[in-house]
């Protein structure tokens, strides 16, 4: 008989999460500012206060440049005394997978965010947690621009508020659909799978009819409990 020990099947979270937020609520094009989104940054604290993360890092209304100089510095990071990565997004988006920094300009998620985190040696084996809220176009499709990349892309489980092509919602006074619930329903079965919550949302929404299909895309090779990183009470 073959006896699995835990950590062979379920990653180690004994440490504090690293946890990085990029919240764009003002643009240098006022047309552009979203209304609302405060209360998902309200509740983001919220939730996560119940965890052992060393403190938010908070990065406000950056422009595409200040994105890239962080996560430039977030690929140097020694991130040794941390059993993960957490990793918000928050601000409008457009086409493959390409976000609005407050200057107008786009960034790529996967080449500017992703692949920054999957670079950096002190975070292999170590689970890379992102959850962005961004438009993902507007259900016109086109195919993703091709990117070479060669750092390792296993660990990864990425929760998006929308399907490939299609809008997300947010409401002016109680903020995103998905963010909200993407947080409230992870906070609820932090003792399940992580990946559990993107089926849980996807049924609320159906329910709820509300037009939004939040997807979900995991290279995870081991259970991730994400009650596992609550406080000690």
């Amino acid at each position: 008989m073959c006896i699995y020990r835990t950590q062979d099947t379920e990653y180690d979270l004994t440490k504090k999460a690293y946890v990085l937020v990029f919240h764009n609520k003002k643009f240098q094009n006022s047309e552009h500012d979203r209304q609302g989104s405060s209360k998902d940054m309200k509740k983001i604290k919220e939730i996560l206060n119940n965890y052992r993360c060393d403190g938010l890092d908070i990065k406000e209304d950056c422009t595409v440049k200040e994105v890239q100089k962080k996560m430039v510095d977030i690929s140097a990071k020694d991130f040794s005394k941390y059993s993960c990565l957490m990793v918000f997004i928050m601000s409008h988006g457009r086409l493959n997978d390409t976000i609005m920094g407050s200057d107008g300009a786009l960034y790529c998620f996967h080449q500017d965010i992703v692949e920054q985190c999957t670079s950096n040696a002190t975070l292999k084996g170590k689970p890379k947690i992102f959850a962005v809220q961004a438009c993902r176009g507007d259900a016109a499709m086109e195919t993703d621009a091709k990117r070479y990349t060669i750092s390792d892309k296993t660990d990864i489980v990425v929760f998006q508020s929308s399907y490939h092509g299609t809008v997300s919602y947010r409401h002016i006074e109680d903020g995103s659909t998905f963010m909200q619930a993407f947080l409230r329903l992870l906070h609820a079965n932090n003792q399940q799978s992580i990946i559990h919550v993107n089926t849980l949302l996807n049924r609320e929404f159906q329910e709820k009819k509300l037009g939004q299909a939040p997807t979900l895309t995991t290279t995870l090779k081991k259970e991730l409990i994400f009650g596992r990183l609550l406080k000690a009470r």
